[in-house]
């Protein structure tokens, strides 16, 4: 097993790692607990110093209340001379005394068998409804390649996934889910006598659904012994009473076994926002033999649920050899999200003259302490090794307002460029300072005077694979003939336009703002034309809360050749239908993610074509 640092954290994978998830249980038990996901290869997390850990998660969810914790596994990936004072422990709050943890439950030895931590408890614990903290502790007395990062943990964003103190680096007992993006690899075990068939839904404080994507999200903890592949539910929307049984897209497994899952309800009431119950009659057509088989929450009923897609900003500079960390995440997220990736890579002066930089450092978005770095929605800085790991978070926040951008040649002579982006607020606002800002950004620009520094040359961690980084660890030490994406062009408005969007709007009400774009001003910083014939140029989108200068939500349009070719005109008749050919003239019936030739029949009987990358 080897343990490998991330650059610029204390997080690093663990190559051979032990997945709890997937093993069979040491303890006879009715069911598992964990915040990670079944299958799930750890991490590790640490300080690189010797000094005494201690680690916790918390049962509180509710559907948990009258089980019994019996005892759990966490990986511990360490030697067991580099260790001591190994102790499982169960506590109802976290409390240190003289800068020791103490716990008031339950301490019991723990083991170290084949890297994993392991306590049986005197006596099960029955979990009260304000729930209980779960621990170990350990003191680190040897530094080596696995006991300087010796916590186990998935990726995960509960708050009561991982709470951690230690005797030198982190002083109080504080949740770090929020600044690591993990929780605890721990498993607990427990007693619930529940039988094969119980069922508990977790529903969120709330959630929200459209009246024509009628919805609710809702999350099955299968405490029976059975999979279950189908409940039975009653669920109450204000006044309204539904009663169905829904089969279950996946089983989900007995035992512990949880997931979420979007219930369709068909007819909603008005937009509002409304209290909602929903109970678990049957599983399998079986009665529910769980005491807690019912969740509340509320629900708000919106005219229709906005796609929220997250504004990835990447800052980078060919002098910069770390930055390839950059490249290679901006590439493998567009490969992996396709048209729900919108991302804008700004190269800067201090690492790069001329090239592709198009603004200076002080007209960036936000402040970049360093190279490389990048935001989600212009939120906290990140290194780009975790945008894919964060992105998923911003995702599944909820977005007031939908966002559609097109961009197209204005006129037929190919000398500019109009833009237009239309906003549509899914619930009603007052005295808001919503804006809206337009960039143009450039895809598959290269120069062969263009040298990427590297610091990856021969780099041979198994952190940098793929066929991305071998562009990296497989050249030496500039590299030469790449081909870049997603650079922003053109970019005038960082912080919006004011007066873009009205200060009130209703439900349902859109906001239209349009530009032209001289393609003669899209130049790099030292005025020089720096877009090749081959690349494409598409528009993004962005509305920002000025309040706040985050990004509320995002789009970019199709993309356009940079080279015009008459064959983008603006069109006054309308569309038809619309079919897509591949680059040899072949068509395609379902075209999914390329380059392809758009081919509009017009209503006044011509047809349009244009290249499109979707």
């Amino acid at each position: 097993m080897k343990n490998l640092t991330l650059p610029h954290t204390g997080i690093a994978a663990a190559a051979a790692a032990i997945c709890l998830m997937s093993a069979s249980p040491a303890l006879a038990a009715d069911i598992t607990f964990s915040y990670g996901q079944p299958g799930e290869q750890y991490k590790v997390y640490g300080f690189d110093k010797k000094e005494a850990y201690d680690v916790a998660i918390r049962i509180a969810d509710a559907s948990y209340a009258g089980a019994k914790v019996k005892g759990f596994e966490v990986p511990l990936p360490v030697e067991a001379t580099s260790v001591e004072n190994l102790t499982g422990w169960m506590s109802s709050e976290l409390k240190l005394e003289n800068k020791v943890n103490v716990p008031d439950i339950a301490v019991k030895e723990a083991t170290l068998e084949d890297w994993v931590l392991k306590v049986t408890f005197d006596e099960p614990y029955e979990i009260p409804a304000e729930g209980v903290y779960v621990g170990y502790s350990f003191n680190v007395t040897e530094l080596g390649d696995y006991s300087s990062y010796p916590v186990a943990v998935f990726s995960g964003t509960d708050p009561d996934g991982l709470y951690l103190h230690t005797s030198r680096t982190r002083l109080k007992w504080k949740s770090v889910v929020e600044t690591t993006g993990a929780v605890s690899a721990m498993t607990v075990y427990l007693e619930t006598q529940t039988g094969d068939y119980a069922m508990t839904p977790v529903l969120p404080a709330l959630s929200h659904a459209g009246l024509e994507e009628g919805v609710l999200k809702a999350t099955f903890v299968n405490k029976g012994a059975v999979d279950a592949t189908s409940v039975g539910f009653t669920c109450t929307i204000g006044e309204t009473a539904i009663s169905e049984t829904y089969t279950l897209p996946e089983p989900v497994k007995g035992g512990g076994g949880r997931s979420e899952v979007e219930i369709p309800l068909g007819k909603m009431p008005e937009p509002g926002v409304y209290p909602v119950r929903l109970t678990v009659e049957t599983i399998n057509g079986q009665p529910n033999g769980d005491k807690v088989d019912t969740a509340e929450g509320e629900l708000e009923v919106l005219p229709f649920i906005p796609v929220t897609r997250p504004l990835v900003e990447e800052f980078t500079g060919l002098g910069c050899a770390f930055c390839p960390r950059g490249y290679v995440a901006m590439e493998e997220m567009n490969e992996a999200l396709g048209d729900m990736f919108v991302g804008m890579a700004y190269h800067a002066q201090a690492y790069e003259a001329g090239g592709m930089v198009t603004l200076p450092n002080s007209e960036f978005p936000v402040d970049v302490p360093g190279y490389p770095n990048g935001t989600i929605n212009r939120d906290q800085m990140l290194d780009p090794g975790y945008f894919q790991e964060k992105w998923p978070v911003y995702q599944a926040e909820f977005s007031p307002a939908s966002v559609d951008v097109s961009l197209e040649w204005a006129g037929s002579e190919g000398k500019d460029f109009d833009a237009r982006v239309k906003v549509r607020f899914a619930r009603p606002f007052t005295d808001g300072d919503y804006r809206i800002s337009v960039a143009l950004v450039a895809d598959g620009l290269s120069n062969p005077k263009w040298h990427q520094s590297n610091a990856y040359s021969g780099e041979s961690s198994e952190i940098y694979t793929g066929k991305w980084w071998d562009l990296f660890t497989q050249a030496g030490r500039t590299v030469t003939g790449l081909t870049f994406n997603d650079v922003v062009a053109y970019y005038r408005d960082v912080r919006g336009v004011e007066g873009s969007v009205p200060a009130s709007m209703e439900a349902g009400d859109e906001a239209v703002y349009e530009c032209r774009i001289s393609k003669a001003d899209i130049l790099n910083i030292d005025g020089d034309e720096f877009i090749n014939e081959e690349a494409t140029i598409h528009a993004v989108g962005i509305l920002l809360d000025a309040t706040t200068g985050k990004v509320v939500n995002c789009n970019k349009s199709a993309s356009l050749d940079y080279t015009y070719t008459g064959i983008d005109e603006v069109k006054t008749a309308d569309v038809v239908s619309t079919t897509y050919y591949d680059l040899q003239g072949l068509r395609v019936a379902d075209p999914r993610q390329g380059i392809f030739i758009k081919v509009d029949t017009l209503s006044d009987g011509t047809t349009a074509r244009s290249k499109v990358r979707l």
